[in-house]
């Protein structure tokens, strides 16, 4: 209003309720309610403390990787106790931007001086949500990678956590399989899993021999389960190399890798995809 007083035009409720009614013709909202026990508020207060940012900001970051669909956020942090204005009761921190996943894997460099909380946090941006005794045996095992390289990055990581996180015991074993690929037809693979004194076979095709021996997995235990993530990398180098495959396997919300190594590769992604699988199923069956 000061800054209209020259021109002699005032803004009023009218114009208020004008301005109302125009914005949410265009546009939506949606009020989520999360509740944080103290615990987890002093927790958090203390890893921004380390990482030197502002919970606002930690809590925004959050909320924007769990809902990477949404661009804007409001985030209320303090209720007045009075209305000193037409709208304003409730002061907001807002943010406009995207978060990106990439980005933020681009920037996982973990390091001999790393700490557990260093781990958790750079677990949690590529999607996992490790336990304390996880984060240990992950913790652990970077330590002794850096003891041979200055660094590690997110790829490296994610291998870290397929190998030492959530180990479960294997309900479902590789028995035998066979893949036929060329140019002129789809890739078919056969595939045999024993689960206890039962074998399961299942038979598909695919885009190349990887797509249709996960196809024919899936068709063996009768169950779908979305692929997040497929790494292929050699370990050694020559004709008889090791070839390292990294899984990730995203079931009701969570993540979960697994990694195979064999100079077949696809030998090498079966025993990852049976490695992700089978933490999945011992889970399921511990709640």
């Amino acid at each position: 209003n000061y800054l209209w007083k020259k021109s002699g035009r005032m803004f009023g409720w009218e114009d208020y309720y004008e301005i109302h009614k125009r914005f949410w013709e265009v546009w939506e909202s949606e009020v989520r309610f999360e509740n944080i026990e103290k615990e987890e508020l002093e927790r958090i207060k203390k890893e921004c403390k380390e990482k030197d940012i502002t919970v606002n900001s930690y809590m925004m970051a959050k909320i924007l990787e769990k809902h990477p669909e949404y661009h804007n956020v409001c985030f209320p942090i303090s209720l007045r106790k009075e209305n000193r204005s037409i709208t304003n009761r409730v002061v907001l921190v807002k943010t406009n931007f995207k978060y990106n996943i990439k980005k933020s894997k681009k920037k996982i460099l973990l390091d001999s001086d790393s700490t557990l909380s260093d781990v958790s946090y750079a677990a949690n941006i590529l999607g996992y949500d490790l336990s304390d005794e996880d984060t240990g045996k992950v913790h652990k095992a970077l330590m002794q990678v850096c003891e041979k390289k200055d660094s590690v990055g997110s790829k490296e990581l994610e291998a870290l956590i397929a190998s030492n996180a959530m180990q479960a015991p294997s309900t479902y074993h590789l028995e035998s399989y066979s893949t036929t690929c060329g140019n002129l037809a789809n890739s078919m693979s056969q595939i045999v899993l024993k689960r206890g004194d039962e074998l399961l076979s299942g038979v598909s095709t695919g885009d190349g021999p990887i797509d249709s021996v996960f196809r024919a997995i899936e068709q063996s235990i009768g169950f779908h389960y979305e692929l997040d993530d497929f790494q292929v990398q050699a370990v050694t180098d020559g004709k008889e190399a090791l070839g390292s495959a990294l899984v990730r396997l995203r079931s009701n919300g969570r993540l979960y890798s697994g990694n195979g190594i064999s100079t077949d590769i696809v030998a090498a992604s079966i025993r990852a995809y049976l490695n992700a699988l089978n933490k999945i199923v011992f889970e399921e069956v511990s709640e």
